[in-house]
């Protein structure tokens, strides 16, 4: 049957049409790749299925439209996270991590990290521009005084080395685990770790 197929003079013509042509199938191919990966890639992007709630733009007053009840522990604990990655990109555009300092336990390892990390920029001059594109909120746990918020988040970022762009990314998908605790004196949530796993690079 295929060889039937391929004997045909109207296919003949255009297979030796092509082969004559590299150039075109090379195109061809790009094209025929970047589509199927679009269709690989649709379901992991989709945020239809497992997440419960979907914020295009990632500001604390838009993240409680679809969330729990206004005042519930659960909602504290999303608006929390929400302003933290506010405050994670003024840290980043202002080279200084204290700008997260009021969102993060002082013993724990988020705050740890986050220090160590904007040591190692400031060693190196590295400076980072980015913007937080989209968010959902996939599972939240309230335990008393501790939580758990795990997201799916999409970021862009460009970096840059005393003053020159050494990279600009787009679509960097990454699942966080937010551990939180509430402080009994003040009533306030805080983050103690953050657990990030890159799904997109």
């Amino acid at each position: 049957m295929i060889g039937q197929t391929l004997a045909l003079p109207a296919l003949d013509r255009l297979l030796g049409w092509l082969l004559d042509r590299p150039r075109v199938l090379q195109v061809a191919g790009v094209l025929v790749g970047i589509f199927l990966a679009a269709l690989a890639l649709r379901p992991l992007l989709s945020s239809a299925a497992p997440v419960s709630l979907a914020v295009t733009n990632a500001t604390p007053a838009q993240s409680a439209t679809a969330s729990p009840s206004a005042g519930s522990a659960e909602q504290a604990v999303i608006d929390l996270v929400a302003a933290y990655n506010q405050a994670s990109i003024a840290a980043a555009v202002l080279g200084r991590a204290d700008a997260m300092a009021p969102y993060l336990a002082p013993d724990g390892t988020a705050w740890a990290d986050a220090q160590a990390e904007y040591g190692r920029r400031a060693t190196r001059g590295e400076s980072h521009n980015p913007a937080l594109t989209r968010w959902g909120v996939l599972r939240v746990v309230v335990n008393s005084d501790a939580a758990t918020v795990e997201t799916q988040e999409q970021w862009d970022d460009q970096t840059s080395v005393s003053g020159q762009v050494m990279s600009s990314r787009r679509g960097i998908l990454t699942q966080n685990i937010y551990e939180l605790r509430r402080v009994p004196k003040t009533e306030r949530w805080l983050i103690t770790t953050v657990t990030t796993t890159n799904i997109i690079d």
